[in-house]
């Protein structure tokens, strides 16, 4: 394999990688999604542990029992649990009874509706562990440098070397032309005069 073909294919490989980062960060983001990383197994088999979770906001007043819901726990609103609305409680206020699948009691506690972050649209198996491995990664310095500081790199050496060939491949095919052109016009002058 030619160096030239080696460096194309490691930036287009570069190039894909950064496309795919965008499209599975950014792109849930624009549309009110967010993705979570399922840590444990009370909601197999709908949602295995180490799965990625695609949760939409959406306003509690929609949610019916069936819907898998993530939301804050009552006690401790900085943990997120996913689990299955098993019942809509109106009472006062707004509240959901919610059951793991894989568990047969519901939940002791009823979850109240501002505690509702949003709706579980779809689960993609095992890559929410790719998701927190390369996330651990990337907090480390070497981590960083690898994720970020390479693929960098390899971008601005294929657009350097792209600037390189526009400056100074320009002569290089001038030359080429001009030979071409004398060729030409020793063989067959007419048609050269006529291409001139």
């Amino acid at each position: 394999m030619s160096r030239l073909l080696t460096i194309r294919l490691i930036e287009g490989v570069v190039g894909a990688l950064c496309l795919v980062a965008g499209v599975v960060f950014w792109v849930p983001a624009l549309f009110g999604s967010q993705l979570l990383v399922v840590l444990s197994g009370s909601m197999e088999p709908t949602l295995p542990v180490g799965g990625l979770a695609l949760m939409q906001r959406v306003d509690q007043a929609t949610i019916k029992a069936g819907d898998i819901i993530t939301f804050r726990l009552p006690k401790d609103p900085n943990i997120l649990v996913t689990h299955r609305a098993i019942a809509v409680v109106r009472q006062p206020a707004l509240a959901f009874r919610a059951k793991g699948d894989a568990v047969e009691e519901p939940d002791f506690f009823l979850v109240p509706g501002e505690n509702v972050l949003g709706r579980v649209r779809l689960s993609i198996p095992y890559l929410g562990f790719l998701l927190l491995r390369v996330t651990h990664l990337i907090r480390t310095p070497l981590g960083f440098g690898l994720m970020v500081g390479v693929p960098s790199f390899v971008l601005m050496w294929g657009e350097a070397r792209a600037l390189i060939s526009l400056v100074g491949g320009g002569s290089r095919r001038a030359r080429r032309r001009k030979r071409l052109a004398e060729r030409l016009h020793k063989r067959w002058p007419r048609a050269a005069r006529r291409l001139a």
